[in-house]
């Protein structure tokens, strides 16, 4: 891989049939959202409706060490 973002930095890597098996049973559960990355993950997201300036404040304070991170990372 060439990304070195982190759990550090708020990612995680799971495997594809891990995300399509939580995608099909939210599907089946006729869920509106499927929220991959667990509590730490659903908390961001609930700060992100009620209080968004200070999810920003921490992107930006975030944003060099992700630069650095992701440089060199490609994709198809």
């Amino acid at each position: 891989t060439s990304s070195r973002a982190g759990p550090d930095l708020g990612f995680v890597r799971e495997p594809a049939s891990a995300v399509a098996q939580a995608i099909v049973q939210g599907i089946e559960a006729n869920a509106m959202q499927v929220i991959r990355g667990g509590e730490v993950r659903e908390a961001m997201i609930a700060q992100n409706r009620t209080d968004p300036l200070v999810l920003d404040d921490k992107f930006t304070s975030l944003k060099p060490k992700l630069a650095e991170a992701v440089k060199d990372h490609f994709s198809l």
